[in-house]
């Protein structure tokens, strides 16, 4: 079963971005908004330019990049991976120390499982393939039990990074926010009560004793 339909008339073209997507990942966030996922654990800073992070190969980072593309992809129907900074929040998710390293080191076999798909179709890494043929491996792995599963985790860091508080550098000016017509729990935090502060404060045995340290 594939992780995604596209809806309608319109059929997905390689290369171009799918409605139908957008639509599916817009339905899965307003269902996740008040259940478990962690979204207050989001990154500290915004990454300006493509980068390793220290954690990913330039292989890895560069399949990374063009997957959170690929899920939210920029077509002027609502905010990309781009502008709410999906790629540089996994550079910080995979150097979280309080994130489970299962599920990090997950994340990077899956880069590499890209990677030797292509290297099965395609003769090469991939790098060297142009957009149209990143677009038809991604939906070949989409159809596969192991690419159903690893997509769908890194859409979960997707979401993760829509619903993410300004202050984490995710989700600038709450454009996502807009975007789902959410309104954000109160009190936001700020620099004194941001994750892994409060985090790091409970760990340590100091007392929260007030709503708004949390």
């Amino acid at each position: 079963m594939p992780l995604y339909n596209d809806t309608g008339n319109q059929q997905s073209t390689p290369g171009r971005p799918s409605l139908g997507r957008r639509r599916f990942v817009r339905q899965l966030v307003l269902l996740s908004l008040g259940s478990q996922i962690p979204w207050w654990t989001a990154c500290d800073t915004a990454v300006k330019t493509l980068n390793t992070g220290g954690v990913l190969t330039a292989s890895q980072a560069e399949i990374a990049d063009f997957v959170f593309d690929w899920l939210l992809p920029d077509d002027s129907h609502g905010p990309s991976a781009r502008e709410i900074n999906a790629y540089p929040f996994f550079l910080w998710v995979l150097q979280d120390p309080h994130y489970d390293p299962e599920q990090q080191t997950y994340y990077k076999q899956g880069l590499d499982w890209v990677e030797e798909t292509c290297v099965e179709d395609y003769n090469g890494p991939f790098h060297t393939i142009n957009i149209r043929q990143r677009q038809t491996l991604l939906d070949k792995i989409r159809d596969t039990n192991w690419g159903e599963s690893w997509l769908a985790s890194m859409l979960t860091v997707t979401i993760e990074a829509l619903l993410g508080d300004p202050i984490y550098g995710c989700n600038p000016n709450g454009a996502s926010w807009e975007w789902l017509g959410h309104q954000p729990g109160q009190p936001r935090p700020d620099e004194h009560t941001r994750y892994p502060i409060i985090l790091n404060r409970k760990m340590e045995g100091h007392p929260i004793t007030k709503i708004d340290q949390l």
